[in-house]
């Protein structure tokens, strides 16, 4: 998926109502991946701010200062922070 310019990329093609149609290609790296994207109710601000909030979290406390060789050493580091915040 590639930005253009003054788009933002999103799972979300298009909306009708309470039934959204996702990004094809999206919805198969979710699959694979195993996840299942649930998109925010519309007009319901609160659910996207919970989403956003967590990831700012992880910016906030995995992600400052860390060094990592490659994406293993990256996966196996955050894997362990995970492990530590959620006990």
């Amino acid at each position: 998926m590639k930005e253009n310019a003054g788009e933002k990329c999103s799972f979300v093609v298009e909306v009708k109502q309470e039934n959204s149609t996702l990004n094809r290609q999206f919805e198969d790296f979710a699959g694979f991946c195993g996840f299942k994207l649930i998109p925010c109710r519309l007009y319901r601000g609160q659910t996207k701010g919970k989403v956003e909030r967590m990831v700012q979290f992880v910016w906030d406390n995995f992600m400052v200062g860390i060094k990592y060789s490659c994406l293993v050493d990256l996966n196996g580091q955050v894997l362990a922070w995970c492990n530590g915040v959620i006990r």
